[in-house]
Formats: structure tokens, sequence, C-alpha cells
């Protein structure tokens, strides 16, 4: 058994949605998950980050889509695949039950908003698991349930909008769907990780918004802290 047996899943919502499934374990111990979330996935066990590894997993050509109105003729015979992620979670689960949560993120499987070399997006976000614990597989399926997440929309060329206003989310059922049409294979690649910190300059505020500059270019998460009002 393997997440080959595992059902693909989605959320009806195009913005961030988070994936729930609870699990009973009697000994974390040789505890592990095997997982593809798409576009990128972040993996929590009772509140915890699983793994330091960031957009995951690995871009790939997920299937064939329709490439006719790409800017750029592609006469090659391409081939797909779709790549999982295989984790240890004998640290992060505990003896009775667990929170597994996963949020999705469009990445470029739903990449649909810059479609300036034609359209090339896969389908919708879309997540699939097997995790095993006390010799027990528990698959990705129709129970799990999903909600919205304070990400309400995210796109990998145009950036992010959170909205922290929402507190009462609501539990959801989860949609069947199809896998890709890629074969699922686990990722050899390294995963992209935080290398180091930088404080940016301010370079202009008008008290609408602020500008910062990093100082060169990069690829990065921004962090801040905000008070506001309960």
């Amino acid at each position: 058994m393997s997440i080959h047996s595992a059902a693909f899943v989605c959320a009806e919502t195009e913005a961030s949605p988070i994936f729930l499934k609870k699990i009973h374990v009697r000994d974390p111990q040789g505890a592990s998950i095997e997982i593809a979330g798409l576009g990128f996935f972040a993996l929590f066990v009772n509140g915890k980050k699983v793994s330091a590894d960031l957009l995951v997993p690995p871009l790939s050509d997920y299937g064939p889509r329709d490439i006719a109105s790409f800017y750029y003729p592609i006469h090659d015979t391409l081939a797909h695949r779709t790549y999982f992620m295989r984790y240890d979670l004998s640290s992060y689960l505990s003896a009775g039950e667990n929170t597994v949560e996963i949020q999705l993120g469009t990445g470029w499987f739903d990449q649909h908003v810059n479609n300036g070399e034609g359209k090339r997006a896969y389908g919708k976000q879309r997540l699939a698991f097997s995790l095993t614990a006390d010799g027990e597989e528990h698959l990705s399926d129709e129970t799990l349930t999903w909600r919205e997440s304070e990400i309400v929309f995210d796109n990998i060329y145009v950036g992010e909008i959170h909205d922290f206003r929402n507190k009462d989310y609501v539990w959801k059922p989860v949609t069947l769907t199809e896998a890709p049409a890629g074969a699922l294979q686990v990722s050899d690649i390294p995963a992209d990780r935080v290398m180091r910190a930088l404080t940016p300059t301010v370079l202009s505020t008008d008290g609408v918004r602020t500008i910062y500059d990093a100082g060169e270019n990069i690829s990065g998460i921004v962090s801040f802290r905000q008070t506001a009002a309960d």
C-alpha cells in the first residue's frame, strides 16, 4: 500500500484551502507519510510544520494539456510525472489522537492568472496522501474535510492576498477528483529552503502603502508583525 492507493481530493475554492485528517496512534515510532499536494503544499501535524522544505513537490510536467494557445511551438514528445514527498512523522505524532492539516497553494499546477504565453493550468488544486502508523494505512478519501484560510488569493506570478479578519471558518466535505496523468514518483530533487534572513529598508510610504527594498534580487517570503484591534 502507498500513495498510489490514495484518492485525490479537492476543495470548492480558488483560494488556499486547509485539509483536515484526524488519526489515533498508539506508537508514533516509524510513522511516515507519502504526500502530493498540487501545486504546492505545507504539512502540519499537531500544529507543527513538518520539514523545512518549501515549494514542494517540485515542478514537473504533470500531464498533457492544451498547448495550442502557446506563443511558441512545442513539437517535442513530452514525458509526464507528478512528484510526491516522503516524510518520517515519528517526532511529530503523539500517542492518542493527532491532527493532520495540509494547506495548498496554486503553484504552477493551477496557474491561470498570467497567460502571457498561453493557458498553462493543469486543473484545480488537489491532494493525495498515504499516512502509515501502527502498521495501519490512512489514505486521503472523501472523509477528509477542508476550510478556507487567511490566504484568499495566491499566484506564483502576482503574489498573495491575506485576510486575517475571518475567525469563524467552517469545515466542509471534500470532493473526489482525478489524479494527474503523470505517473506518481517520489521526489529525489533537493527542496527549496530558507538560507538566510534579510532586513529590508523603507524606500517610501504614503500612509496607505509602504515600499521596501531588500537590496538584492531574491526569492523569499515576507515576514512582518502588525498590531490590530480584536
